[in-house]
């Protein structure tokens, strides 16, 4: 929003304020955060970018009470309403094609909402905040983390045994006055969030939390609407608040113009990759294929792995990253939303060597426009205990409806799901089988009544599932040390768990299987744009591929690559089902307009109601 002489009338003898919020003149206390309530339906509005330069920023919406249970089409309408009564130069500066919203109630790291005392309760309610309940094992956390703080806010769940590798979101403080205040969030997504909160004015809080905060999540409920305003905006600093814009919101990045040759590495490349791509030799020495590419180029590869294909969306629309390993339901979002930019193939003299089946695919070609070089590709497996079968499970139906294992015990609490909503392309393929009536000819592609059927399913699933997992090395250990007996997988995991001689296996039931085709895309504004060219060439080095299609189980992306390899042997691509291309569901990002099945439901619908799910 261009921020330009609103007119706001207020206690001030109501007096006109006819200067910009930021301006020395405006008549405010400079620098002014541009906060104010109102008896509007918005309720509460603040510039949340307000100690940025320029003309150009976010507000946010903040609602509660009744239109926070809403759905957030009719928050925002009801805003986009009531905003002209108050300035109409407001309402036209605000860019409708730049807003998201965030429903604390279902985002699956609160599960929760903020909440403030009514009169009589800062002495009653307020005082037992900072009391852990259910034996220890909850705990509130939130904005406001100090027990003496009298602010109740999101309920979190997470067991502190399960902490794992956590992502980084830098900010700053939304104070304008304090604006060189550092505010770190490291938040580790696994069933919950643990979060770490550090600022040069507060102690440092570790604040774990359980599932079992469901209770308390029933009375405490809202959402957060955000506008991104028209115009460019640096986010170099930001609200708490505001980091949700910049991860999901801020778009119109200008696309690079496409180099025409590849000159010196400027001594550094950072990717973000899925575990297990990019390998130095630290886990096994036999498997590096980054230490030799540092010493060719003299580029240093700097990694940051992602669970899900929606965390590296989160982490490229972040920024700050030179290349992305997308898979095919993250790959058209970073195009559409201009994230990536087209990719030179004139300058990869490897190009010719990529599979045919993949040069032109089209979750990284667009009209006829490379963005991406693929890198590998394979299934999602079916991994289960050989002890507990003894025989191979033919079905899906293993983690998807109760039953009794041949082990003689229940299924339930056992088996596992993948926390992504991709997923649910694997419960629609499931049910395109055994209930044939459905109609479902694609899993990507659901009508609202076929979508129906598959969350009904899903939703009865979860009483089975003892943890929706993310983290590769997590699962690995849960099949070793907490009972999991069968769970939707990668072969990854499936190699390790046989290298470490358990007793696991995988397969592709007679449903068939999704599975994940792999793009290495550069980001819009990529630093170091020839070391990841370099890094886009070195990728497709058959010894590369044959390695990596080894450690992964994956199939490389150079056919040459399946022959000579004494990792990956000549039979390792056929194992890896290199013939069973054909066969797989790859992963795609699920639009409201299909091919076939005419008005589908999009993946935000996705999204949403599969975090719903994993908040049960």
């Amino acid at each position: 929003m261009k921020i330009a002489e609103p007119r706001l009338r207020g206690r001030r003898g109501d007096a006109d304020l006819t200067s910009v919020w930021r301006s020395p003149n405006s008549g405010l206390p400079a620098p002014s955060n541009g906060t104010f309530y109102s008896d509007l339906g918005f309720q509460n509005l603040w510039e949340t970018s307000r100690v940025q330069p320029g003309e150009a920023g976010i507000i946010t919406d903040y609602l509660g009470s009744k239109p926070g249970l809403g759905e957030a089409k009719s928050a925002l309408d009801a805003f986009r309403a009531d905003l002209p009564k108050m300035s109409q130069k407001m309402a036209d500066s605000v860019d409708p094609n730049a807003v998201t919203s965030w429903f604390w109630s279902v985002y699956p790291f609160t599960l929760g909402s903020y909440a403030s005392a009514k009169t009589g309760q800062y002495t009653t309610l307020l005082d037992v905040v900072a009391e852990p309940a259910l034996h220890g094992r909850l705990l509130f956390a939130g904005e406001h983390t100090m027990a003496e703080s009298k602010a109740v806010t999101v309920p979190l769940r997470r067991s502190p045994r399960d902490w794992h590798s956590r992502t980084d979101l830098a900010t700053a403080t939304s104070n304008a006055r304090s604006s060189k205040r550092d505010i770190q969030v490291l938040a580790e997504y696994d069933q919950g969030v643990a979060c770490q909160w550090r600022s040069a004015q507060s102690s440092t809080n570790i604040l774990p939390s359980t599932r079992n905060g469901a209770a308390c999540r029933t009375k405490l409920r809202g959402s957060v609407a955000y506008l991104r305003c028209a115009g460019e905006i640096n986010m170099k600093s930001t609200s708490i608040a505001a980091a949700v814009i910049v991860l999901f919101a801020v778009g119109g990045t200008a696309l690079a113009e496409m180099p025409k040759a590849v000159g010196e590495g400027e001594g550094e490349v950072d990717i973000v990759a899925w575990p297990g791509y990019m390998e130095r030799g630290e886990s096994d020495k036999n498997y590096d294929w980054v230490t030799a590419f540092e010493k060719e180029t003299g580029c240093k590869v700097n990694v940051k792995t992602a669970a899900t294909s929606d965390e590296m969306v989160t982490l490229m629309n972040q920024g700050g990253f030179d290349l992305v390993t997308a898979s095919g339901d993250a790959s058209l979002r970073l195009v559409v939303g201009k994230k990536v930019q087209p990719i030179n193939i004139d300058l990869i003299p490897s190009w010719k060597t990529v599979d045919k089946r993949l040069q032109n695919a089209p979750w990284h070609t667009v009209d006829g426009v490379h963005y991406g070089v693929p890198y590998q590709w394979g299934p999602n497996v079916l991994a289960y205990n050989t002890e507990v079968f003894k025989e191979t499970p033919k079905s899906w139906s293993v983690v998807f409806e109760e039953q009794t294992l041949p082990d003689g015990k229940s299924n339930k609490g056992r088996v596992q799901a993948y926390d992504g909503a991709i997923y649910i392309a694997d419960a629609a393929l499931y049910l395109s089988k055994k209930k044939p009536e459905l109609g479902i000819k694609n899993p990507y592609e659901l009508t609202p009544d076929q979508y129906k059927e598959v969350i009904a399913l899903l939703q009865a699933q979860r009483a089975l599932v003892g943890r929706y997992w993310h983290d590769a090395t997590v699962q690995v250990d849960d099949f070793k040390n907490e009972g999991v007996v069968a769970s939707s997988s990668w072969p990854y995991q499936v190699n390790l768990l046989e290298a470490d001689k358990k007793p696991v296996a995988s397969t592709i039931p007679e449903e068939g299987a999704t599975g994940w085709a792999d793009t290495t895309m550069m980001h819009a504004e990529a630093k170091h744009p020839n070391c990841a060219y370099k890094w886009l060439e070195h990728s497709l080095n058959p010894k590369l591929q044959g390695d990596l299609a080894s450690w992964f189980g994956s199939v490389p992306a150079v056919p040459a690559a399946c022959k000579g390899n004494e990792l990956l042997t000549d039979t390792g691509c056929a194992t890896n089902g290199f013939e069973n291309f054909d066969k797989i569901w790859f992963w795609r990002t699920p639009t409201a307009k299909c091919e076939k099945e005419g008005a589908c439901v999009p993946y935000s619908r996705w999204a949403k109601d599969y975090i719903a799910i994993l908040g049960k």
